[in-house]
């Protein structure tokens, strides 16, 4: 009791993530992330720069396209587990 860290990755279905607050009460620390810690403001510019130059290969994260009248498809594909992104082409 009293030290370490609980670190929250990924968010669940459930809207609530349960966990000991007696372990928060005795100094321990929560922490948690979404999107990987991505700061939208500041980071999203030189992420769109790096895949536009082809240093990060953003197509390779892809595992579904669909074109914007399947949209109802793309939104159901989000709970099946093999879905990672999916591409809605506009």
């Amino acid at each position: 009791m009293g030290t370490g860290k609980a670190i929250t990755i990924g968010a669940p279905n459930e809207p609530i993530v349960p966990f000991n607050h007696t372990a928060i009460l005795a100094d321990r620390t929560q922490k948690g992330s979404v999107f990987g810690g991505l700061k939208a403001m500041s980071d999203l510019s030189i992420v769109a720069d790096k895949c536009q130059k082809e240093e990060f290969p953003l197509q390779k994260l892809f595992t579904h396209e669909f074109p914007l009248t399947d949209i109802s498809k793309a939104f159901d594909l989000f709970k099946e587990p093999n879905c990672v992104k999916v591409v809605i082409k506009i």
